[in-house]
Order: structure tokens, then sequence, then C-alpha cells
């Protein structure tokens, strides 16, 4: 058996080229034809040449890694943001690298100083907290960073968002005109932007179609079941079993899950609420009292942020910051 080691000359030889032209074909150079680079890549899948990605970054000052930072693992909005990070990087030579925060800042700066010590190329965060100054170590390092989801104060950099603001007003807005007057809100911690965002996108629906605010109708609690779960519990012991709320608006896909599990328990309820929530996740139609999600674009929101990264990471010296905002759409579930 021929164990020979295949190197980057021998797929210079039998394309005709320079060894050299052949690293630039891998590196997606776009100065090289079309017809070189075909010849090479032939050549390249012909003998199974295999780039050795130590060596490419010893020579490149470069590990082709990056990493992502993300607050749950376990929740599929993340996920799906991942996939969409992974999906972008995958054909630029890039591997990605998850990391959990669990919602814990402490635990997120050390996942910071763990990608520093690995010599990632870039980061992507989905922040835990309002704050960006632990970030800044990794512009000291010289490290392009670009945050998802989430906006922070003390951060001056390279942003993906989905419009939580008009993604909130919209779905409470068609709970109105389906003639819901009465409608709760359950959120999650004001430090974070969504969250915020979200409750401002319910005030306005609410002041725009000339509701008048009841702040015994909202309750804000933790991005998890176990939070919206106690958030309706709140809600429905203020309000002398479901007298004074017809529907519900809620922030997230687990708040949402939460709120369903409590429902549950309750038999005797007269009329069920109708739910509105953000995140149309798989599962979303099979939740009781479901009427409405606001979906966003996960998949996109990730490419895009790989893209921005990617982008950085060649142009490390320029100065013109991107924000990228990213339109919802509403999904009805018919009950």
């Amino acid at each position: 058996m021929n164990n020979k080691i295949v190197t980057a000359k021998d797929v210079a030889i039998l394309a005709g080229v320079s060894p050299a032209t052949v690293s630039r074909v891998i590196n997606n150079d776009k100065r090289i034809s079309n017809e070189t680079t075909n010849s090479v890549r032939y050549a390249v899948n012909k003998l199974g040449y295999k780039v050795n990605p130590l060596a490419r970054g010893l020579k490149t000052n470069q590990s082709m890694t990056v990493g992502l930072i993300a607050p749950e693992l376990a929740n599929e909005f993340y996920m799906n943001i991942a996939k969409g990070v992974e999906r972008y990087l995958r054909p630029h030579g890039y591997t990605l690298l998850v990391c959990n925060t669990a919602e814990d800042n402490l635990i997120e700066q050390d996942r910071i100083k763990h990608l520093r010590e690995r010599r990632v190329d870039g980061v992507i965060i989905i922040p835990t907290t309002g704050n960006g100054e632990a970030y800044k170590s990794l512009y000291h390092k010289k490290i392009p960073v670009v945050l998802v989801d989430r906006k922070v104060s003390n951060y001056s950099g390279d942003i993906v968002l989905a419009n939580n603001l008009s993604g909130a007003f919209n779905v409470v807005s068609k709970l109105i005109e389906d003639g819901y007057q009465k409608i709760a809100f359950i959120g999650g911690n004001a430090d974070v932007s969504t969250a915020s965002e979200r409750h401002q996108g319910y005030l306005k629906a609410l002041k725009q179609h000339n509701i008048k605010r009841d702040k015994q109708l909202e309750v804000f609690g933790k991005f998890n079941v176990q939070g919206g779960y106690d958030a309706m519990q709140k809600i429905w012991q203020r309000n002398a079993l479901q007298t004074k709320f017809d529907a519900i608006f809620i922030v997230n896909y687990f708040m949402h899950i939460g709120a369903t599990k409590f429902l549950n328990t309750q038999l005797n309820m007269s009329k069920a609420p109708v739910i509105a929530s953000f995140d149309d996740m798989d599962l979303s139609p099979l939740l009781s009292f479901a009427s409405y999600t606001v979906a966003q674009p996960m998949l996109q929101m990730g490419a895009e942020a790989a893209k921005l990264l990617l982008d950085r990471i060649n142009n490390r010296n320029s100065r013109q910051n991107k924000t990228v905002i990213l339109p919802t759409e509403i999904v009805a579930y018919r009950r």
C-alpha cells in the first residue's frame, strides 16, 4: 500500500502550476483565473490532498478556528444561529468552537479567556449581560468580534440583530385586531436588549390601539422554562383566575413552554387564553394555547455574523462598524 503523503508540490506538478499558486487557490485568492482554479481543484481531488491546518496556521499566523459563545447550548434558537455560522464558515476552511455561558457573565469571561488562549481568529458572541467591557480583552489581542441577537453598552463593533421591537409590535397588534383587549405580558431581564425591545413593542402596540396599560398584567422573569412557569403563576394569582386577561404575549420560546406548563395545570378555566410569543420553533405548533409566533431568521443571523467576522479578519484595519438588522415574520396557528 502506498502511504506517501501528498504535498502541495505534488498538486502543483499535476496541475502544471507553482506551489504558490496552489496555496493561493486553496485560500480562495480571487486573482487566480477560473481555468487555473479548476485545474488545481481537479489535482487536489485526484491526489486526495489535505491541507495541514497546523502547518498552515504557523505559516499564515492563523488558527483557522472561530469561537462562538452562546448563553445556552440546549436552546434551539442559539443552536440554529450556530448552524448558520458553521454553514458559512465551512467552505472557507474554518472550524467552529462553541462555548456555553449558562447566562453567567463570569463563565462568559472564562470562555473568552479560553478562546484567546486557543488563538482563535475571531469570536462571535451572543452576550450574557448588557455590558461589553469583557470583550475589550479580545480587542487588545486584535481578535475580531461580532455580536449577535443582543446589543450591549461599551461596545463599538459589528453586530447582527433581528427587529425585536417591530416583531413584538406586529404580533401584539395582531392579537388586538383579533379582538383581544386584555393582553398580559411575560418578559425577561430588562438589562438584555431583546427583552427591553420586545417590551417596548408590546407597549407601543397597546398605545397605538388606545388600550390602557395595566402593570398588573406584566411580569418579568428568567429566560427559561421555570421563569415562564413562575411568571404565568404570578399573573394568574394577581388577576383572580384569569378574569382580567384573555391573551398573553411572551418574549421567548422557553418562557412560552413554562407558561403553557402552568396553564395546563389549571382545570377551572372558563375560557383558555391565547398566546403569542417570540421564536417559531419546530415544536411551537404543538404548544397548547399558541395562536401566533414571531419567527426570527436564525440561520441567516448566523450566516450574516460569520460573513461580517470573516470580512473583519481579512480587513483588520477597517474602522467602519456594521449593524445588520433582519426582519421578522408572524406565523399563525389557527385553533
